[in-house]
């Protein structure tokens, strides 16, 4: 911290100077307050696409708040490293102005090297906060090369944990050997479940179009212990369907007055592949006292 503020200091000592007798014509009138002026400029800048909107468009203006809008697509978010970090913030213009952190971007770029790790390693954590999976109760994890025209692009072996995270690109998966297998996971917190949802690669993602390894039957389970299946209650066998889209949502079919912090989800079968299936990722939805919450 010290470096930091020794080089904005340093920065800061390089003042702008400042504009005096600040003056706005406006309706016959001088207005020449310096916060009136910028108040007046907010007033008009704000309301500027609303006034053309009326004046160029007839009948009622569409409100965009209104309309319900659904994205059938998923948005991926991956870990950063400080490189990438010192990189993008080199890339802003030297601008004395500020955004709502009121940190000019001049500043800003020289801290760079002195900001980039903290900043990396608040993003890459912020990522990570959420539930986890605690066993898959023997199933064995497989390693898996994705390949295009016989040519290997990589070999991979991803852990459980793999299926609660946001990843969801060709061999970015948990598998495992067979077509039957599972995995406990303990939620941040206890919930109501009400819906599961399992996402797997697009056809169009894959490099060979094939997509065989899918979980196809499973079963999402609330247990209390992982060394024993009393009191596990099964919330329902649900089928995930290829014809259909990558992101696929299954109400319970059996609703539990309890609270889970621990569910399991059972697969059953898989699409054909005789030697492993993939589980790209999986989120349990629930409701905290009566607050709906997505817990993935």
């Amino acid at each position: 911290m010290r470096s930091t503020w020794r080089v904005i200091k340093k920065e800061t000592r390089c003042s702008v100077p400042k504009k005096k007798n600040v003056s706005l014509a406006l309706e016959g009138s001088e207005v020449t307050d310096p916060n009136s002026v910028v108040e007046k400029f907010n007033e008009y800048f704000t309301s500027l696409a609303e006034d053309l909107v009326q004046v160029h468009c007839q009948g009622p203006v569409p409100s965009f708040s209104s309309k319900s809008v659904t994205f059938n697509a998923s948005m991926y978010v991956y870990e950063t490293n400080p490189n990438e970090i010192i990189s993008k913030i080199k890339s802003l213009s030297n601008k004395m102005s500020s955004g709502l952190d009121e940190i000019p971007d001049f500043i800003l770029k020289a801290c760079a090297h002195h900001i980039a790790n903290p900043l990396a390693k608040i993003f890459n954590l912020s990522l990570k906060i959420g539930g986890s999976v605690i066993t898959t109760r023997g199933t064995q994890t497989k390693q898996i090369s994705v390949s295009l025209m016989g040519t290997s692009l990589c070999t991979q072996k991803n852990l459980p944990n793999r299926i609660i995270q946001a990843n969801v690109l060709p061999g970015e998966c948990w598998a495992f050997h067979g077509s039957s297998g599972s995995a406990a996971i303990k939620l941040i917190t206890e919930i109501y479940l009400t819906a599961v949802t399992l996402e797997h690669i697009p056809q169009a993602l894959s490099p060979t179009g094939e997509r065989s390894s899918a979980p196809k039957e499973f079963s999402i389970w609330g247990i209390t212990s992982v060394d024993s299946d009393e009191d596990a209650f099964c919330f329902g066998q649900f089928l995930y369907d290829l014809k259909g889209p990558p992101v696929q949502t299954f109400k319970v079919k059996n609703y539990s007055p309890k609270l889970y912090s621990m569910t399991e989800m059972r697969i059953h079968s898989n699409h054909g592949n005789p030697n492993y299936t993939c589980v790209y990722r999986l989120r349990i939805h629930g409701t905290i006292n009566n607050m709906s919450c997505g817990v993935f």
